[in-house]
């Protein structure tokens, strides 16, 4: 028995023109298995920090100077930063001091312009109208054979320092009395008693 033998069919160079070239073409090119496939790219990240360099230690700063890597200036600027005081909120001001008014002075006291005179000196506590017409009041006085209204001031004994007005007359033995108006305990203390007084 004969085998037929059958021969490949002879490849026109035409027709291989034509296939490579319709390979080319960009809706009938098939990517080959070699090729790369392009994956996106990730998102660029920022590069770490560096923490910031510390200044070296004030030895290491003198060695860098003999050595001439570092200048003296530099080093004192160094040295002045790491000495340097944290700043501080500053204190808050002290609360204002309300000064405190001061009592008014005492109204000053009228010159004393006559002779000193001793006299016999009493005290009473009635009240009511005195010659003056005035009613009886702390600081008036009855004395004879002056002007009512004259002004006295008594240089010692229990009313020292104060200045009396003559408002009423004397019906008594006695040569300055003193009102203690409604005050009988203290009229009867200051009893009877010699006493310097003078003329303002």
């Amino acid at each position: 028995m004969v085998s037929a033998v059958h021969a490949a069919a002879p490849v026109n160079p035409s027709d291989e023109v034509d296939r490579i070239f319709a390979e080319s073409l960009p809706g009938n090119r098939t990517p080959a298995i070699s090729e790369t496939v392009q994956v996106p790219a990730p998102p660029a990240q920022a590069p770490p920090t560096v923490p910031e360099a510390k200044s070296p230690p004030l030895p290491a700063l003198q060695r860098q100077v003999t050595q001439g890597s570092i200048s003296s200036p530099q080093v004192e600027r160094i040295k002045a930063a790491m000495v340097a005081p944290e700043a501080k909120a500053p204190a808050p001001a002290p609360a204002p001091v309300k000064a405190e008014t001061p009592p008014p002075a005492p109204a000053p006291q009228p010159a004393a312009t006559g002779p000193v005179r001793r006299v016999n000196s009493t005290a009473y506590c009635l009240t009511g109208r005195m010659a003056s017409g005035r009613n009886t009041y702390w600081g008036a006085a009855a004395m004879n054979g002056v002007p009512l209204g004259s002004r006295y001031r008594v240089l010692d004994g229990p009313r020292a320092g104060q200045t009396m007005v003559i408002e009423d007359r004397i019906g008594h033995s006695s040569g300055f009395d003193i009102a203690y108006p409604g005050n009988c305990g203290a009229a009867r203390n200051y009893g009877r008693r010699t006493i310097s007084i003078q003329k303002v």
